[in-house]
């Protein structure tokens, strides 16, 4: 149940982070946007999730585990963005997925 939310707490913080990108450009502009205000709730949201299993799950696994946000940010960058996946960033990737395996036994 725990590594469930440790997922959902890392695709809300990805989408947060989407959020605030398409929210992006003058200040004022940022203001009225209403990418900013989701963007904002749902790092709260995440950040609660965050502060939840940190009390019944070992800092040690929960921080890094957080790495996961960094697959989904990708994922949404390719999809949305229309950004370019490179060989690095996929090795990036494999790299934190390699990581959390580990952490999370």
């Amino acid at each position: 149940m725990n590594y469930l939310l440790v997922l959902a707490m890392t695709v809300i913080a990805a989408f947060a982070g989407f959020c605030l990108k398409k929210s992006s450009g003058g200040f004022m502009s940022i203001l009225k946007s209403p990418f900013f205000y989701a963007g904002g709730f749902l790092y709260l949201l995440s950040s609660l999730a965050n502060i939840w299993l940190l009390k019944r799950m070992p800092y040690s696994v929960v921080l890094p585990m957080g790495g996961i946000c960094y697959i989904w940010t990708l994922l949404l960058s390719r999809k949305f963005l229309a950004e370019r996946i490179t060989p690095s960033k996929i090795a990036g990737v494999a790299l934190i997925i390699g990581g959390v395996a580990l952490l999370s036994r």
